[in-house]
């Protein structure tokens, strides 16, 4: 795993550095076409320089005719009148009218020659400039757009991704040089404006992260119960940490305002609201904000709060935030520019249209802050106030009293249904467990009827008294009761278990049969295949019902 974390940071770094090598290439190749150009550029104006002077110096032929012309007719006229006629000295030479034309037409050519010569050249030396221009620009753009590919491919988070992914899963090195090119990619094709944070350097975006923190962290203390340490610590106030947690000063609580109407309802209590005037900033300096935080911190605004066994409940909120802005129009409290607001609310309960209770806040009184109260002045206010507003207070309490009690009164009322329900559920479910006792007994005793009917139905017929191999059984019961019944020597003990259980409703099954004298018992379980003759019996057999339970409370 190590090994291939090696090959594939050593394998983007050698994509890195060529990328880099490239762009410095590109950089340097741009550079010299620029400098080539500009001396083309420069060449090309000292030739048109050239060219024109040169033009200049070579005046046409036509003129220096006209001239000499001229310069004769003025000193000597005579000089022509003895000349032929149709010729003129030039040069020391004679030419005729014809050639003199001739020479003419040819100069005018060479001067349009020129001309178009002169327009073809600027022409293209404007074209070139412009070229040039276009062509470094194009130039830089490149060398720009591959400097922040370089850039994204150099700072790519690479550590972060394998501090995260070490022991969760492996990212191949396609997938990482991938990766890396699409940021490289993305990069270069989109240039950056003034404000983004790709043309921040690093210690902005530390800045900025650090500040982002800074404010999560002061957003989640300001959603804890004790608000105060918010304040104490963002508006740079005099207390320590310590004071602040061990409730010597001013509990403040965060949160939402129809949270603090509640608490302050349930307590019977009065809401001060206190709205800082601005967000806290990292300068240490002593603001409206911090002068009115720290009086409503101190020990004296502490005492004036918990007066009287409570008489306020204190709640704050960020400054520009959108609970503060809520809390603003709820309240319809007045607002002024660098002034904080401390205001004291009475939470009214009124009946919406939907019949349900609603605590709305009522505005009782506003302080100016300006200047910021001191402890002392803090206190004396809310002393004050709670004198003014004493009767609310009790009012307040008294609803709340009967509030308890009506709560209580319900409380009764649906315990006391509840309880009712329970037994009522209870003697149900009695009452059905014992339906069902009865109906399964009924329905057994129906069943031993049946059974027993079929067992006196089975008995053999009684033998006469004077006859052959008869047996005389004599039965008693612990109650007292007793029967008799002959029967023949040969049948079975069963028919004399079963003379018990049909006649005498004693199940054949729970029963002992025991001589008078206890030297021989019978059971149906064991002897109701044997014979009475094989039993033992003789002719006037006298035996014992003893139920089995008895059996063996004596045996034990």
């Amino acid at each position: 795993m190590k090994v291939t974390k090696i090959i594939d940071r050593h394998f983007l770094n050698c994509v890195r550095k060529s990328f880099l090598v490239t762009a410095v290439a590109l950089f340097l190749f741009s550079n010299v076409f620029v400098v080539v150009a500009h001396s083309t550029k420069t060449s090309s104006n000292i030739i048109t320089t050239n060219s024109g002077s040169s033009t200049e110096k070579s005046p046409s032929r036509a003129f220096v005719r006209n001239a000499a012309a001229d310069h004769a007719s003025s000193n000597d006229a005579s000089l022509l009148n003895t000349m032929p006629p149709f010729t003129c000295i030039r040069g020391g030479s004679d030419i005729s009218d014809t050639e003199e034309m001739e020479e003419d037409e040819s100069e005018d050519e060479y001067q349009d020659y020129d001309s178009e010569q002169n327009g073809t050249s600027q022409f293209l030396i404007q074209t070139g400039s412009k070229a040039l221009k276009v062509v470094g620009n194009a130039s830089v753009q490149l060398f720009k757009a591959l400097h922040r590919a370089i850039e994204a491919g150099l700072h790519s988070p690479m550590g972060d991704e394998d501090e995260e992914q070490s022991d969760d899963e492996e990212t191949s090195a396609v997938v990482k040089i991938m990766s890396t090119l699409q940021r490289m990619w993305h990069a270069m094709l989109n240039e950056p404006t003034q404000n983004s944070p790709e043309m921040d350097d690093t210690a902005d975006e530390q800045n900025t992260e650090e500040s982002k923190r800074t404010k999560k962290k002061s957003k989640q203390a300001a959603n804890t119960d004790n608000f105060g340490s918010y304040l104490n610590r963002e508006y740079h106030c005099n207390y320590s940490e310590e004071t602040i947690s061990s409730n010597a000063t001013t509990v403040i609580h965060g949160g939402s305002l129809s949270d603090a109407l509640r608490e302050a309802r349930s307590k019977a209590r009065l809401l001060v609201v206190y709205i800082p005037s601005a967000r806290p900033t990292n300068k240490k300096k002593r603001s409206v904000d911090t002068v009115c935080a720290e009086s409503l911190l101190s020990k004296d605004a502490a005492e004036a709060v918990e007066s009287r066994r409570g008489s306020y409940v204190v709640w704050s909120v960020m400054a520009g935030s959108s609970e503060a802005v809520k809390a603003m129009k709820r309240l319809r409290a007045t607002k002024k520019k660098g002034i904080p607001m401390l205001l004291v609310a009475y939470p009214a309960q009124v009946m919406d249209g939907t019949g349900k209770a609603k605590l709305t806040p009522k505005l009782l009184a506003q302080h100016h802050c300006n200047p910021p109260p001191s402890p002392k002045s803090l206190s004396a206010w809310l002393k004050a106030l709670r004198k003014r507003h004493a009767k609310q207070v009790s009012t307040m309490k008294n609803e709340l009293k009967e509030y308890k009690l009506y709560m209580e009164r319900k409380e009764g009322y649906s315990s006391s249904i509840k309880s009712d329900l329970e037994r009522e559920q209870t003697e149900a479910k009695e009452r059905a467990e014992r339906e069902a006792e009865e109906a399964a007994e009924r329905q057994k005793l129906k069943e031993m009827e049946e059974r027993r009917s079929e067992f006196m139905s089975s008995l053999p017929e009684e033998p006469a008294a004077n006859g052959p191999n008869v047996i005389t059984v004599a039965l008693r019961f612990p109650d007292g009761k007793r029967g008799q019944r002959r029967f023949d020597s040969g049948v079975d003990m069963m028919y004399v278990f079963n003379w018990v259980d049909g006649e005498f409703s004693v199940e054949r099954e729970k029963v002992t049969l025991s001589t008078m004298n206890g030297s021989m018992s019978f059971t149906f379980e064991e002897h109701q295949q044997v014979s009475l003759k094989d039993a033992g019996l003789g002719k006037m057999c006298g035996l014992r019902v003893i139920p089995m339970k008895e059996e063996e409370e004596e045996e034990e």
